[in-house]
């Protein structure tokens, strides 16, 4: 009898062990997987913020660009209510620079510059 109790008292700490094990993987794999997603969340902003940023830059080819600052929505459309993007054209002597920002925090900097006179002759 007192065999038998042994027995089941080694196999539940045995159990209980391999539950702590268990338990403790999958908190390091959830702690993977969110920083992966975060990680994720903002390498597609900053694409998004690039591809903004380029196509400003492409769109204003051969226009006078105004040192300004404006607010996009999720969807990066210009937007005065909505302001979940920040964007910032800054003059610094010869060149401009575009920066883009979420929450604060910038996205991305971009400096470029413009050239005078007609390109696409």
């Amino acid at each position: 009898m007192k065999a038998a109790t042994t027995k089941s008292i080694s196999f539940l700490m045995e159990f209980v062990i391999v539950l702590c094990f268990f338990c403790i993987a999958s908190i390091i794999c959830i702690s993977i997987y969110t920083n992966s997603y975060r990680l994720n969340q903002e390498a597609n902003h900053g694409k998004k913020a690039l591809v903004y940023a380029q196509n400003y830059i492409e769109g204003h080819d051969g226009e006078k660009i105004e040192e300004k600052q404006y607010y996009l929505d999720e969807k990066w459309n210009e937007s005065k209510s909505e302001k979940a993007y920040q964007v910032k054209i800054i003059r610094e002597e010869d060149t401009y620079k575009i920066a883009i920002f979420e929450n604060e925090q910038e996205l991305l900097s971009l400096p470029f510059t413009q050239l005078e006179g007609d390109v696409h002759e």
